[in-house]
């Protein structure tokens, strides 16, 4: 019996000492440490162009909208010649450039720009940010459709205000019919005063034609805006027609 009670002591103990070595639970949460965000500039470079040639920079085939390029007004088409001092011949030259700065560093960019068969070297200053987020490009893309449709709608309204010749015969000939009333109102005002208005209208459809047509306030002519729109071939048979 002693025998039964001395093995179950020795089976239980390890046990007691083990859990009375055992620490305390802790609800302290585990540290999380975000990587530092990773600068982006934001062009896509294409060194199988027909155009590549390492001595003349990289050319660039892709912005991406919202990026730090973008922010500094690179384009497509522009050769990418240096960035903050380094000379660029490969896209990993530019890759290793990039990995140096920090976001919120001040960058420059040396590049070429051909326009037609001119090239401008052009040097572009500011700063590395990160990726922009696809909000942000929306967002941006969204910006960009409402300056569109702003510059369509003002072409638009400038098209509306473009008179045709027709509108502006219309529009002098009311003058012309306002004048005497016009002036008879400025003499009440000044007795003494002098008005001397003249607007000269010469228009002539074909003057090698037969029977032209003509327009204006010239003697002989009548200004009529309906003249303007006659179909072609009416100048030899405008007069064959019946009068109503």
């Amino acid at each position: 019996m002693f025998r039964h009670v001395a093995l179950i002591s020795a089976l239980l103990l390890p046990v007691a000492l083990n859990a009375g070595d055992a620490p305390a639970p802790s609800n302290t949460k585990p540290v999380v440490v975000n990587p530092a965000p990773k600068p982006f500039l934001g062009v896509k470079v294409d060194e199988n162009a027909s155009n590549f040639d390492p001595s003349q920079g990289l050319p660039v085939s892709a912005v991406i909208p919202g990026s730090s390029a973008a922010a500094i007004g690179v384009q497509v088409g522009d050769l990418l010649r240096s960035f903050n001092g380094t000379k660029l011949t490969a896209e990993a030259d530019l890759a290793a450039a990039i990995g140096k700065t920090k976001v919120g560093d001040d960058i420059t960019v040396e590049l070429t720009r051909v326009n037609g068969t001119a090239q401008d070297k052009l040097t572009l200053k500011g700063q590395i940010a990160v990726r922009p987020q696809v909000g942000t490009i929306n967002k941006d893309i969204a910006a960009l459709r409402e300056e569109v449709l702003a510059v369509r709608k003002l072409q638009d309204e400038r098209r509306a205000k473009e008179l045709s010749l027709a509108d502006m015969l219309k529009m002098l000939k009311e003058i012309e019919d306002n004048m005497p009333a016009a002036v008879a109102e400025f003499k009440k005002q000044y007795p003494k005063g002098e008005f001397n208005i003249q607007i000269k209208i010469d228009i002539v459809s074909d003057k090698t034609a037969k029977e032209p047509i003509t327009i204006g306030n010239q003697p002989g002519a009548q200004l009529n805006p309906d003249n303007v729109n006659a179909p072609a071939g009416a100048d030899d048979k405008s007069k064959d027609k019946p009068k109503p």
